[in-house]
């Protein structure tokens, strides 16, 4: 967090104040102890004290205008430091709320407590949607990933509306905002000619229907927008009115289903360089071994990309699987994502074991140390070569296709031969349906699993692939 400082005795909270404040006050920032040494803590009291000298700011700008300016700066100062005495008479952090801050914060020695600030004087947008990202991932809410497309999705209602005090936006901002989400383009940074048009410039043009953003993405970003309304409407119950996002979404006719891989386009991808030509040197180890895994295991790609070496292991009965989890940094989708999955005996017979064995040697602890994570988490970069795989190998037609799609193969290749729903459910990390076993049930033994999941079968020759691995492990 940019306003926290640590040093030997402790967390600051350390604020550069704005050029007009500067010549006002005759100070160009502010320190403050928080009296901890627990960075969690300290990033918690500094959003509030953020909260209370954004308005400390914005009630002296506006006092401007009536008051002498000795007056002015005294009466700052009080403000201020009336916030930094609360933090510092609160035992409990969690019990300090934006409202409680702010009501220390407007109350004067003597004088009763003001109301909240009139129409048109809320701190503008884009401070507030800083605050609340920041209060989603210090609560736990949102991982770094989440608040990332959040915070985008946040950014671009400012593009679209403009930056104005939050109260000052109504329902029929809210509308164009909708209304422009779904003429803009997807993928609008990479894709020509949108990469080099602004907001404003992509809403005036006419976007082609095939390259607009898909109502399902529509309805994410709105969902986000309610998300933060309905925060701001509890920060500031009076001026906020949280209804003006009731039933904004769009009906969604388009959403996308995955499809299976035909073998044909199996055949295509394990015929590029990746896998005829490996020790090219543009070629990682999570390229090769990505495919092959989802392909025999089901798993999603951020649960292969996330693990670690660790993470494949061998039950008391000799199977080898591999245990997905959400210990450390790693996520999972839900609680049913958390499985062991057994190693398919093709994945074996290509060498994955001694892969695996020839990084315990070595002492990585990444199962692919070439991976690098990405702004969206260690899928990121895996997911963009993947698409230029696909694309080299001919098979990237539509959204239909993807890395997701391999799951798809798996699934069908189980449930053409296992005889049971729940032991699909369970392989690929799906919530089980039903009374029995949705509420009831523990699950398969992994004995039973392993024999389930060595019924997939594709017939794409792998054999000649067998090996080739080494060549990327140095």
């Amino acid at each position: 967090m940019a306003n926290i400082l640590k040093r030997n005795s402790g967390f600051y909270f350390r604020k550069v104040l704005p050029i007009d404040v500067k010549s006002v006050l005759n100070k160009r920032e502010l320190h403050v102890a928080l009296n901890t040494y627990n960075k969690a803590e300290a990033e918690h009291k500094a959003v509030f004290l953020g909260l209370s000298l954004n308005y400390a700011i914005n009630q002296l700008r506006t006092d401007l205008e009536t008051k002498e300016q000795a007056l002015i700066v005294s009466s700052f100062f009080e403000q201020f430091d009336s916030a930094v005495g609360t933090i510092r008479q609160i035992e409990e952090v969690d019990s300090l709320s934006p409202q409680f801050v702010l009501a220390s914060v407007q109350r004067k020695e003597g004088q009763p407590r003001r109301s909240q600030k009139p129409k048109g004087k809320l701190p503008l947008a884009s401070e507030l949607i800083a605050i609340f990202i920041e209060h989603k991932k210090l609560s736990g809410d949102w991982a770094d990933k989440t608040a990332i497309e959040a915070k985008q999705i946040l950014d671009l209602f400012i593009a679209v509306v403009d930056d104005t005090e939050l109260d000052n936006y109504d329902r029929s901002t809210l509308r164009h905002f909708r209304d422009s989400l779904t003429k803009l383009p997807s993928n609008r940074s990479k894709r020509k000619p949108y990469r080099d048009m602004s907001v404003k410039e992509l809403m005036a043009y006419d976007v082609p229907d095939a390259h607009r953003l898909s109502k399902k993405t529509v309805n994410t970003n709105l969902t986000v927008i309610t998300t933060f309304f309905h925060w701001a409407a509890d920060e500031y119950p009076k001026n906020i009115d949280a209804t003006i996002t009731k039933n904004l979404s769009v009906k969604e006719t388009d959403s996308v289903s995955y499809q299976p891989y035909s073998e044909a386009e199996l055949k295509q991808l394990f015929s590029i360089d990746v896998y005829t030509d490996p020790s090219n040197k543009f070629n990682n180890t999570f390229k090769f071994w990505l495919p092959l895994l989802g392909l025999y295991t089901g798993a999603r790609l951020n649960e292969l990309c996330q693990c670690l070496v660790s993470d494949v292991k061998q039950s008391p009965e000799g199977i080898w699987y591999i245990d997905i989890n959400d210990e450390d940094d790693k996520r999972t989708k839900n609680s049913s994502s958390i499985r062991r999955t057994p190693i398919h005996q093709a994945l074996i017979d290509l060498g994955f074991l001694d892969y695996v064995s020839s990084l315990r040697a070595v002492n990585h602890e990444r199962l692919f140390p070439d991976l690098k994570k990405g702004a969206r988490g260690w899928q990121s970069n895996a997911s963009k070569a993947y698409s230029r795989m696909a694309k080299k190998a001919g098979i990237k037609e539509d959204r239909t296709k993807c890395f997701h799609s391999f799951r798809n193969n798996a699934v069908d290749a189980i449930a053409e031969k296992a005889d049971k729903d729940s032991m699909v459910s369970q392989i690929v990390g799906h919530k089980q349906q039903g009374m029995t076993f949705g509420r009831y049930f523990s699950e398969y033994p992994l004995s039973q699993v392993k024999e389930t999941i060595d019924l997939i079968e594709y017939d794409i020759p792998l054999n000649e692939l067998t090996g080739k691995w080494r060549c990327l492990v140095s």
